[in-house]
């Protein structure tokens, strides 16, 4: 939702990835980039000033589901766009 805010003409891509440890969910797009507490409120839940209210409630519930599943969150932006890496360990293999 906020990327179709925010990227105005621009494109929004979702792709995946995998290595032999994990598997990677990557969205890019072209907006405005992010600002740094936007950021922290993904990767550490805290929503400073405004954390009991519902304006980043998305983030903060992001981040909770991610600690759930031992997921790690990484954030690269600019002003010319945002990726965000969702990145989730890959089950072990069973052995039949």
């Amino acid at each position: 939702d906020n990327d179709h805010k925010n990227t105005f003409g621009g494109i929004i891509s979702i792709s995946a990835t995998s290595d032999q440890k994990q598997n990677h969910i990557i969205v890019t797009d072209q907006g405005s980039g992010m600002l740094a507490e936007q950021i922290q409120m993904f990767q550490t839940g805290d929503g400073g000033n405004e954390a009991h209210s519902n304006k980043h409630i998305g983030s903060q519930v992001i981040y909770q589901m991610l600690l759930k599943i031992n997921g790690q969150i990484t954030i690269n932006t600019s002003e010319k766009g945002t990726t965000v890496t969702i990145s989730l360990k890959r089950p072990a293999a069973s052995h039949l």
